[in-house]
């Protein structure tokens, strides 16, 4: 089984294709370039960090159980009666994987072999380090080298590993896998590459399979992590906990700092079964990845410490993507570009002007809308497009090194004025370019034709 179960996660998982076919797939990059590619990743890293986190520990697991909001609407349990957890919170335990056959003989050069492409570490608490083995043989007639081990997943680090094999010899790969963060049920399967010299398999992958057990289990399944918040308007999410463990459970919350992000209300629903709390935080809430951490002693010997994350992440009430238009002076760059205004609040804005300092700039603005398709994978469910500014650059054209600039005036108190440079080298948000615009070439700003006029 030279290629191991590879190519059927790849025709299966669509992520197993690479970062760049995910940012293509689901966020619809057509018009951009590949330099404004890797500047809004940038900008949405701490977005992709908050995902990954709701979903496993950095980036780990590829999918997670669905669901969201407040609560739950099922009737409170009687006084004395346990409520079981919902019955889409429990995950049941896959199939053990199947053994490879050798090669009857040895086979011309290096050559890469693995009886067993799938490590199954049991079920295990959450927040435990595994430690994972895969052994390989070289079944050629020349050493075998390992030229990188690569986990997919950031919880999972290679240890001193075998770089080299002699023909007929067999070689070990060790790996720690971080349970932390994980959620509860059978894990979406972990990757680790392997890159060696065999010419008829370079790159070979294993799989870590297995099952976390978690103290508790929550409804709605996310818990606290919440993704989609808005920066105008008060937080106030309940959780449900329920007993994960299958023997009377007991949790004291231990003191939250008074700064804590998060005002929390914690109280007991059933005795040893189920409990409650309430995250709470009054408008306006800070941008950025926002976190409260729960601590709880339990009398569990395997898990004496306890700890619940809650976390949101709050995207500026007006974002602009991307924050600055970033062309290559280098190589030839797409020339038509497009410049999203995005309302992430409830309150309204609009654009009332726009202007360039580029007349040979194609600009033109198109009507308030809803976020185009795929969008919502980014921005919150209740965002919404307020103006796409649609921008064709000239062509071979290679911005000074003081940038040209395109200038949106809007109705807004706090952000009357958006300032969008052309340059050629990335800009973070809010910034200008290094080099200042020199006085023989004074800014003069052509308005473009608004809608209607």
């Amino acid at each position: 089984m030279r290629g191991f179960v590879a190519p059927a996660l790849r025709r299966l998982a669509p992520w197993a294709a690479g970062p760049s076919n995910i940012l293509g797939n689901v966020f619809h990059f057509s018009n951009f370039s590949r330099s404004e590619r890797i500047m809004f990743f940038r900008h949405c890293l701490i977005f992709g960090i908050l995902a990954a986190v709701s979903v496993g520990s950095a980036g780990c697991d590829n999918k997670a159980a669905s669901g969201s909001g407040n609560g739950s609407s099922a009737a409170p349990p009687s006084p004395g009666e346990h409520q079981a957890p919902p019955k889409d919170l429990i995950s049941k335990v896959t199939a053990s994987p199947p053994v490879a056959t050798p090669p009857a003989k040895p086979k011309s050069g290096p050559a890469f072999f693995a009886e067993k492409s799938t490590f199954d570490i049991g079920t295990v608490w959450m927040g435990k380090s595994v430690p994972v083995e895969f052994t390989f043989k070289n079944v050629g007639t020349e050493p075998l080298k390992v030229l990188e081990i690569k986990p997919g997943c950031g919880c999972t680090s290679a240890q001193d590993y075998t770089r080299e094999v002699a023909p007929g010899g067999e070689g070990r790969i060790p790996l720690t896998l971080n349970t932390t963060n994980k959620p509860n049920g059978v894990m979406h399967p972990l990757t680790v590459d392997v890159k060696t010299n065999d010419p008829a398999l370079p790159s070979a992958q294993f799989l870590i399979t297995g099952t976390i057990k978690t103290v508790c289990v929550f409804d709605p399944p996310l818990g606290g992590v919440m993704a989609e918040v808005q920066p105008d308007q008060p937080i106030n999410k309940t959780v449900k906990m329920f007993n994960n463990t299958g023997a009377p459970l007991t949790l004291s919350l231990q003191p939250i700092p008074p700064n804590a992000f998060f005002k929390i209300d914690f109280k007991e629903v059933v005795p040893n079964q189920q409990w409650e709390y309430t995250a709470s935080r009054e408008a306006p809430i800070p941008e950025g990845s926002n976190y409260t951490q729960l601590t709880f002693m339990t009398n569990l010997p395997e898990v004496p410490v306890y700890n619940v994350p809650i976390s949101c992440m709050v995207n500026p009430r007006i974002q602009v993507l991307p924050p600055s238009l970033w062309v290559n002076p280098v190589k030839d760059e797409a020339t038509e570009r497009d410049i999203r205004i995005i309302n992430n609040g409830k309150t309204p804005m609009n654009v009332t002007s726009v202007s360039t300092s580029r007349p040979d700039f194609n600009v033109t603005l198109t009507p308030p809308g809803p976020a185009p398709a795929g969008m919502h994978h980014v921005f919150a469910a209740k965002s919404y497009v307020t103006h796409t500014i649609k921008l064709t650059l000239p062509p071979k054209y290679q911005p000074p090194p003081w940038g040209d600039l395109i200038q949106v005036k809007t109705d807004d108190a706090l952000m009357p004025v958006i300032d969008i440079y052309v340059v050629a080298n990335y800009l973070s948000p809010g910034m200008k370019p290094a080099v200042v615009r020199p006085p023989e070439q004074p800014l003069t700003l052509t308005p473009i034709k608004m809608p209607g006029q």
